[in-house]
């Protein structure tokens, strides 16, 4: 190969690696993870200097298992994936990378990556490292094809990044790193509606068992958004309720809530693919705003 074509080449593969480890869901968990940490170390009534071994443990362990359990996903679901016109050129149902060193390299980040929770951290934070995994493959993973439950299901890993920080930082799981947990958790609703509805003909396609495959008029679609919109700005007082978050952060996080329930409004009044992308663009800046809010306005109890 001429230096031309190697340097013309070399783009698709970082792409194709970039698709493989969903960057963009990696880089979610890393500052997640991070928040909870840096939260569980303002949580304490006497500051103490930050340790940095441990935090880089805790979080060059979550990137290496979500880096992983993402790439396994996509193994496991190549089949689905080359389906679907919005997944069909991955890289692994193009058949543009071999499956089986894929999947080697995959399992071997994830186990690298749970060796350095428990090691680099403490046990607690292993577990939950291990019970994301379980979570996200064992069980996540094959009740797309099953249920419509299966978002339930798959909020749980999503919403434990932030618990794993702060296990990390303290060794334990505190009453604040489960409202965390809750705000993560209850938040993915009204991030993945609007994804269900733009990709309900891929899911169709691909036989995966979502709202919006099940309830093709949209209608308990419309309903579930604005319920879950209204349960995730309720769980947004709790930090200020509970003691640990003062007037900037609940009048902040109530103008958010206020924002984010219009368009969710918006899309359940007039379903289409503007209120939807609408509703996907505002979740994404909805959350880190919140986090930044409550970073800023934290309390100790």
């Amino acid at each position: 190969m001429r230096p031309a074509e190697t340097e013309a080449a070399t783009p698709g593969i970082l792409i194709d690696v970039l698709e493989l480890c969903k960057a963009r869901i990696t880089v979610l968990v890393l500052v997640s993870t991070a928040m909870g940490y840096l939260l569980a170390e303002k949580s304490l009534a006497i500051p103490r200097p930050l340790d940095l071994p441990n935090l880089l443990g805790a979080l060059v362990g979550a990137t290496l298992v979500s880096l992983g359990i993402n790439v396994i996903n996509q193994w496991m679901e190549r089949d689905i994936d080359a389906l679907m016109i919005r997944t069909a050129n991955r890289p692994l149902p193009a058949g543009r990378l071999n499956p089986s060193r894929v999947f080697i390299i995959a399992l071997a980040l994830t186990l690298l990556g749970l060796v350095i929770l428990f090691y680099g951290t403490n046990t607690i934070t292993g577990f939950i490292g291990v019970a994301v995994v379980v979570l996200y493959l064992l069980v996540y993973t094959p009740l797309k094809r099953r249920t419509q439950w299966n978002t339930f299901v798959g909020a749980i890993p999503g919403a434990l990044p932030p618990v794993l920080g702060w296990s990390a930082a303290l060794g334990r799981i505190d009453f604040q790193a489960m409202v965390l947990f809750m705000i993560m958790f209850f938040w993915q609703y009204p991030h993945f509606f609007p994804v269900a509805w733009l990709y309900r003909k891929d899911y169709l396609r691909g036989g995966l068992v979502m709202i919006s495959v099940t309830d093709q008029s949209g209608g308990r679609l419309r309903r579930s958004l604005l319920f879950w919109t209204v349960i995730l700005i309720l769980t947004t007082i709790m930090p200020y309720a509970k003691g640990f978050a003062g007037p900037v952060y609940l009048w902040g996080a109530m103008i958010l809530g206020g924002a984010f329930l219009w368009v969710a409004v918006r899309m359940s009044r007039n379903l289409n693919e503007t209120t939807a992308r609408w509703m996907l663009k505002a979740s994404v800046i909805y959350l880190p705003l919140l986090f930044l809010l409550l970073f800023f306005d934290f309390r100790v109890l």
